[in-house]
């Protein structure tokens, strides 16, 4: 197989059927701060489709940051925090045609840290921004872009210190329009009035009289942040689920989605609990999953939580098997799936080679890297592989030894391998995944024979390559 062969086979910027690509619509982008201003290059229209961005600092403790285009930029929310929307001429400075500007603001660029930005394009059948006036009549409508009744709805009033009140279609199997939680709290699921006990529709959505939600007066307005479901959809069409589950306290279990996600944001609903996101841009250590909390200003978190992405949804391990997975437990998501939707067109969106030198990154690719190995040219030393799935280890390609702890790789937008000095008598070579050409696909074996495993290629693997990873093996 050729690169030539795999790349070129699909439309540029479509999946097959013509739909939107989930990378059009969807972007999360890790930057390092530098106290000045940055132009952050994620792919999306923002000014001329619009949509929203979410900034949170991944170092310090910084609240985070919420900007639209229905508001305009420089004008932030904070979901862990009740306050009404500031002016912020620092921070998100601009939306533009290929992503957004941010300026000197701390809290979106304080140097030498590291921030997350997940950017949000308005399309119908996966996100909608909506404003409106209150005006206090209960079973007031309001009129949505979305296309589809919305799933997840984030409603913030802007003038007044207030709840971040959310809706969920999982709040409950029969009247979720009965209940709503609030994003910048852990309270379980509460009895509301703040949907006027009517479930949205594809066009509108209805809104009770509370202060939260449509206070009488002209001074307060709202903005709500609409979020799809596409279970009814074709699979490979598929972008945004929003769902809930009942945790069984299996170590080992899937949540099916039927795709791997790329991010995804759980939250309990039978008690107090946190509002987590995760992301796979994020890199994994050994183990642990990076985490943010949307009702927290704290740091990003890597203890205790690991749910890893595989071909059709996430897997909960024995640590967050008991976060996210306790038995009897109920729980609600958002996911998004992974950029896994359309063929390439150009070689060199996928595959790159580069000597060690001037990072970090180490290894220059110009796209994210997924899979990876290196190795002195002058054939001393191994081939040491590794891979975003499998986070912070290593394996060696011509020894038969288990993986071992390795250096940060992976957390980077253009390349991999956290190292700052230079030798080019290593060479790199990277890989992107991509439909129709590469994927990486990490199990857990069960001795079974005929075991099926699925991956996200889309087309038949003319390739594989297997190796077990936790002892020594061919």
């Amino acid at each position: 197989m050729t690169i030539e062969r795999k790349v070129g086979m699909g439309i540029a910027g479509q999946p097959s059927g013509g739909a939107t690509d989930v990378a059009e619509v969807f972007s999360t982008y890790l930057y390092t701060g530098n106290d000045t201003t940055q132009n952050i290059v994620n792919g999306i229209d923002l000014s001329g489709e619009g949509g929203m961005v979410w900034i949170k600092s991944r170092d310090g403790a910084y609240s985070h940051y919420l900007f639209d285009t229905e508001r305009g930029a420089t004008k932030k929310l904070e979901t862990n925090d009740t306050a009404a929307e500031t002016t912020r001429p620092n921070a998100l400075t601009s939306f533009n045609s290929n992503g957004f500007s941010v300026g000197s603001e701390a809290d979106v660029n304080l140097d030498n840290t590291d921030h997350v930005s997940w950017t949000f394009r308005k399309k119908e059948k996966f996100f909608d921004v909506v404003t409106w006036t209150g005006n206090g009549v209960a079973g007031r409508e309001i009129s949505h872009g979305l296309g589809v009744a919305p799933a997840m709805m984030i409603v913030k009033n802007l003038e007044l210190g207030s709840e971040w009140t959310v809706y969920h279609s999982g709040a409950d199997a029969t009247s979720p329009e009965d209940y709503e939680f609030y994003l910048n709290a852990t309270n379980a699921r509460l009895s509301s009035g703040a949907w006027n006990n009517t479930a949205p529709t594809s066009t509108v959505f209805t809104v009770g009289s509370g202060n939260e939600i449509n206070r009488a007066s002209s001074l307060n307005t709202y903005v709500a942040y609409l979020f799809a479901d596409n279970s009814s959809e074709d699979a490979e069409d598929q972008m945004i689920k929003c769902g809930s589950y009942t945790g069984n306290g299996t170590v080992g279990r899937t949540l099916d989605l039927g795709w791997e996600p790329q991010w995804i944001l759980l939250k309990r609903t039978d008690q107090a609990d946190s509002w987590f996101i995760f992301d796979t841009s994020r890199e994994q250590t050994t183990d642990l999953s990076e985490y943010l909390r949307a009702d927290l200003a704290d740091a990003a978190g890597r203890a205790y939580y690991y749910i890893p992405p595989n071909a059709t949804g996430i897997t909960f391990n024995a640590t967050s098997g008991g976060a996210f997975n306790t038995n009897g437990a109920e729980y609600i998501y958002a996911a998004i799936r992974a950029p896994m939707m359309i063929e390439p067109t150009v070689a060199t969106d996928v595959f790159a080679m580069d000597t060690f030198g001037g990072g970090p990154p180490a290894f220059t690719s110009g796209f994210p890297v997924d899979f990876a190995f290196q190795k002195w040219k002058d054939g001393t030393g191994n081939w040491s592989a590794q891979a975003r799935l499998t986070g912070r280890r290593y394996l060696k390609l011509n020894t038969t030894d288990a993986e071992a702890t390795g250096a940060d790789a992976f957390d980077y937008q253009n390349g991999f391998y956290n190292h700052s000095s230079t030798d080019s008598s290593v060479q790199g070579w990277m890989w992107k995944r991509a439909k129709g050409y590469m994927d990486v696909v990490a199990y857990t074996g069960n001795a079974t024979t005929g075991r099926t495993v699925a991956h996200s290629l889309s087309v038949i693997p003319e390739m594989i390559w297997v190796k077990r990873r936790s002892d020594s093996s061919r």
